[in-house]
């Protein structure tokens, strides 16, 4: 016997509860009737009105169009902007905070990352390079009409946003990690530093240096992280251990930032979109597409923690040489004025 619309709905909502009674008494409240009612909805003996449909996907987060269009070429998704309109940079922390609040939460999470740039929780270690991005992406994808003619200075960020960004670089350390990296991982910023330095956005060139320092800083704490082979934060104690870090080299697949977390309570998958925002698809078939994606590409690419000595080297030195080309260019852009 084929399963209803209402069996489905009921079958994935009991799934996030640990009993039945729970789900039953939260159900309860939320339509507004008893529970021998509710019952008669599990049973299919009364049928959801509408507006009993709209709360059970509002309040459980469920797609009604997925179960509809199920055995269909069809994969449906949200886009954060149009969530919430990203109109100042807190818009954009606090949807990523609230995320990953949640994640922290569930037990036995993983993460699956792939990325042509730096990921973003990376960027989170060393406050400067997270205030530069932040610059980048207000001015040219957000469009904040207060950046246009402001060159960048360390305080893009009020202190609510680095307060956020904290939290969430904690949250990143305690998450184990599956991350994919290539060799050019930090060619998007250093060019944007680059161009920011011949098109005159820094007020003070030793601004453009102390990018490129903490750039170096960041290539020598995740070398000694995928070293470890586990998360730490930086000037914290090596022997304070975060979460599990496989960090792979592959230069095969180029990738938008591509993330999948899963958790018990099922997987999800984010993937930039005029980058940095990102569409959140929870559709199973392409979850399970992401997460054999990853297992293949694992098998192409070359792990660097723990034991691979000789590759991480060769990685992170080439990662050094071309931060060091960039400060090269910016000390003669500093000679000239």
């Amino acid at each position: 016997m084929n399963k209803t619309l209402q069996d489905q709905l009921f079958e994935d909502v009991l799934s996030k509860f640990p009993k039945k009674s729970i789900a039953v008494e939260e159900l309860t409240n939320l339509f507004g009737v008893g529970k021998d009612a509710v019952y008669r909805r599990l049973r299919g003996d009364t049928l959801l009105a509408p507006d009993e449909l709209a709360a059970l996907a509002q309040k459980f987060n469920l797609s009604l169009d997925a179960y509809v269009f199920e055995d269909a070429n069809t994969v449906f998704c949200s886009f954060n902007p149009f969530t919430k309109e990203i109109k100042n940079v807190s818009d954009y922390l606090e949807g990523i905070h609230k995320l990953m609040g949640k994640v922290q939460h569930l037990p036995n999470t993983s993460m699956y990352y792939a990325t042509s740039d730096v990921p973003l929780f990376v960027y989170f270690y060393f406050p400067e390079i997270l205030q530069f991005k932040i610059y980048i992406w207000g001015r040219a994808v957000w469009m904040f009409d207060y950046l246009d003619d402001m060159k960048f200075n360390f305080n893009v960020i009020g202190p609510h946003g680095m307060e956020m960004a904290q939290d969430m670089l904690k949250y990143y350390v305690k998450l184990p990690s599956t991350e994919l990296w290539s060799t050019d991982i930090l060619d998007n910023t250093l060019n944007q530093i680059e161009y920011h330095v011949n098109s005159g956005h820094f007020s003070n060139l030793e601004d453009a240096m102390t990018l490129c320092k903490r750039l170096d800083d960041l290539a020598n704490h995740m070398e000694t992280t995928a070293k470890l082979g586990y998360k730490f934060l930086p000037g914290q104690s090596q022997e304070i251990k975060g979460g599990e870090i496989k960090l792979y080299h592959n230069e095969m697949v180029y990738s938008n930032n591509t993330i999948l977390f899963d958790t018990v309570a099922g997987k999800a998958v984010y993937s930039s979109y005029t980058n940095p925002n990102f569409l959140k698809i929870n559709d199973q078939r392409m979850c399970d597409f992401t997460y054999s994606f990853f297992e293949k590409i694992k098998s192409k690419s070359i792990l660097m923690s723990v034991q691979g000595e000789k590759q991480r080297s060769w990685y992170f030195n080439r990662m050094r040489k071309k931060i060091e080309l960039t400060k090269t260019k910016i000390s003669l852009q500093m000679e000239t004025f």
